[in-house]
């Protein structure tokens, strides 16, 4: 008896030595309408998907997200409302099926954000196929606020950060690399996007590093823009925005761009 419990005691320590985790596979269209937490697990997405409502919390902490996007798996995080956090994460993302289209933006995405709150913090996204499907947006037509995008590194996405009709986002300590297409684009109020490195933009194809569309009050600070293929910083029909102490090196257009049109 007693070589038995020792025996099982030492698989349990090599177990957890080997830094094996639990895995939960998720089902397609995993609603979540109560607080939920995972903390040091991997979460299998290859057929699954989550769904955030009722102002419910989903929080993912120090875990492994393995999800497959895909034309009938088009989104893997779909917040209507409520509030999605990511902590210390390894977010790795494959593609099925999905064809690269390097010249239009993305109909997949591993996070869609409606009426809602997002906090993804220290974590790190990649994913296998260039110009295929994008990270974050939010909806145009429903207002997101107090996004806060921090210490985070995306790696070859066809577009990052689409911070529509979004009001008071932070992004900032972010390390984005060889994405395409959009890599941060605001449309929102009170936004501001400090000492981000952003390497090799729209990655030898299409995008700018920096997109202000008819926003107010942004500032855009202290940030390393390496390479973009297009513009570095364009500004567009925009308000109160402050342009500080950013570095922009190489390029293919112009480092700055800032269009305005006259008011009826």
């Amino acid at each position: 008896m007693k070589l038995y419990g020792y025996c099982i005691a030492l698989i349990a320590l090599l177990f957890t030595s080997t830094g094996f985790a639990e895995v939960i596979k998720i089902f397609p269209n995993t609603v979540i309408s109560y607080p939920r937490t995972y903390d040091g697990v991997t979460l299998d997405l290859s057929h699954g998907s989550f769904i955030i409502r009722d102002n419910a919390t989903l929080t993912i902490k120090n875990s492994v997200i393995n999800g497959t996007l895909s034309k009938s798996n088009p989104i893997l995080f779909s917040v209507e409302t409520g509030q999605l956090n990511f902590d210390h994460n390894q977010v790795n993302v494959k593609t099925d099926d999905l064809p690269q289209h390097p010249k239009e933006q993305s109909l997949q995405y591993v996070i869609m954000l409606g009426l809602g709150s997002l906090n993804l913090n220290g974590s790190a996204f990649q994913i296998d196929s260039i110009f295929t499907a994008g990270l974050l947006v939010t909806t145009a037509t429903i207002p997101s606020s107090n996004i806060k995008i921090t210490h985070n590194k995306f790696e070859r996405f066809h577009g990052v950060l689409y911070l529509i009709a979004s009001d008071n986002a932070l992004v900032q300590d972010n390390t984005f690399m060889r994405n395409s297409y959009g890599q941060i684009v605001i449309i929102g109020n009170n936004d501001k996007v400090i000492h981000n490195t952003i390497l090799f933009s729209g990655n030898y194809h299409l995008g700018n590093s920096i997109d202000v569309i008819d926003s107010n009050n942004i500032t855009i600070s202290k940030n390393l823009l390496f390479t973009p293929t297009c513009h570095g910083i364009y500004i567009m029909s925009s308000h109160d925005v402050v342009i500080d102490s950013n570095r922009i090196s190489g390029g293919i257009t112009y480092a700055m761009n800032v269009l305005s049109f006259p008011e009826d």
